[in-house]
């Protein structure tokens, strides 16, 4: 978790550079990139939250209980979406590319992990 985290504050700050070379108004794309990267961090930590209430519950319980979870967190990031899209200093296409960060992350762990050699032969 702590590796994922770290890994998404790394992308996110090296997109964020990369971004303002190509952006207009620097400020309003930091602001979005910022905005998207904390709800990706906050994502995360709710999906983990909810995966170890869920281990504990019985199977139709834990069903229901990771799918109304599943539905709030992407209400919440409908939200998110919805406040970036009408608030003109926050960048709409920052907070995007903020949300994707988790995604990178999680295909720079699976590509590193590959890489390394195998112990268990």
């Amino acid at each position: 978790m702590k590796r994922l985290i770290l890994q998404i504050l790394a992308i996110s700050f090296l997109i964020g550079v990369i971004g303002l070379f190509f952006v207009n108004e620097p400020l309003v794309w930091v602001k979005g990139l910022l905005f998207g990267t904390i709800f990706s961090i906050l994502r995360l930590l709710l999906i983990n939250a909810t995966i170890k209430k869920a281990i504990k519950m019985t199977f139709i319980k834990a069903k229901n209980y990771t799918i109304s979870q599943y539905y709030i967190r992407y209400f919440i990031t409908a939200l998110l979406l919805f406040i970036a899209a009408i608030e003109p200093s926050i960048s709409l296409a920052g907070t995007i590319i903020g949300l994707f960060t988790i995604k990178a992350s999680v295909y720079l762990t699976l590509i590193t992990d590959k890489k390394k050699p195998n112990n268990s032969k």
